[in-house]
């Protein structure tokens, strides 16, 4: 099979691309950014475009059944600052990937979403009413929008709600704490469901044989930030005001889910 990554060189995306070849896919990568750990890989074509780049889709997707939409901006300050930038990319980025694989006759598209679009709505119910706080998640859930209207127009669109990812060359607070980080914004309390990447990417393997609609990727235990500063580190944090609009509670709700897909990598010992 013949499959594309958008944003195959980001963290979550060259997990993916490692696990795709591994499975004997015909894989190609469309990135802004190039990784030389994914641009040297055999078995992979990587073509250098941002996907507000409609022809380059375009060209991308000719000859694939599957596409992985990975693409996207999540970084905060330059969200606050310039909120134009996280729509262009997450939001019509999302648009023009849709319209360029209805175009070749794509099968599928697999779209990465965020947590971050439920604001502080809980329990995190995949048909509850979203309420997005942040520039991420309000550019997230557009997005999601295109997706079920493409949906309704005969491109099947699978949307896949991504938690807190950690492991290897992530940039969550697992990995910060680890590096020395000791820097907490307000008192700590705030939750965060924290999923694994290889979970993360085994769902990504399977939600092609998915249908089309929003799943919940998380790990379902609602963890707080002091918890796990305090289950990695034995100093004491320095507590730091908190940044405009932060989420102070997210768990995913598993039920629709837990009959395809199940994470196996806990935090232990965190509350």
């Amino acid at each position: 099979m013949r499959v594309l990554v958008t944003g195959g060189c980001g963290f979550i995306g060259q997990h993916l691309v490692r696990a795709l070849v591994a499975r004997g896919m015909d894989v190609r990568v469309l990135d802004a950014v190039a990784a030389h750990t994914v641009v040297a890989q055999p078995g992979v074509s990587f073509s250098q475009h941002t996907v507000t780049n409609y022809d380059a889709c375009l060209r991308a997707m000719r000859g694939v059944h599957l596409v992985y939409h990975l693409a996207a901006r999540d970084d905060w300050s330059p969200a606050i600052q310039h909120p134009a930038r996280i729509f262009s990319t997450n939001t019509r980025g999302t648009v023009e990937v849709l319209t360029a694989a209805r175009a070749t006759g794509v099968q599928k598209v697999i779209l990465a979403s965020s947590w971050e679009v439920y604001g502080n709505v809980m329990p995190s119910v995949e048909d509850m009413p979203c309420n997005p706080i942040t520039p991420v998640g309000a550019s997230k859930l557009a997005a999601e929008i295109a997706g079920r209207l493409y949906t309704q127009i005969g491109l099947d669109v699978v949307i896949l709600r991504l938690f807190e990812v950690w492991g290897e060359g992530g940039n969550s607070a697992v990995e910060a704490f680890a590096a020395g980080r000791r820097e907490i914004e307000g008192d700590g309390t705030q939750t965060r469901d924290f999923v694994h990447i290889d979970d993360v990417v085994a769902a990504l393997c399977r939600a092609y044989q998915w249908d089309a609609g929003i799943y919940n990727l998380g790990s379902g235990v609602e963890t707080a930030v002091l918890g796990l500063y305090r289950l990695l580190r034995t100093d004491e944090p320095i507590f730091i005001p908190p940044r405009q609009n932060l989420i102070t509670r997210s768990c995913a709700d598993l039920e629709r889910v837990e009959d395809l897909w199940r994470a196996q990598h806990m935090l232990e010992g965190v509350t």
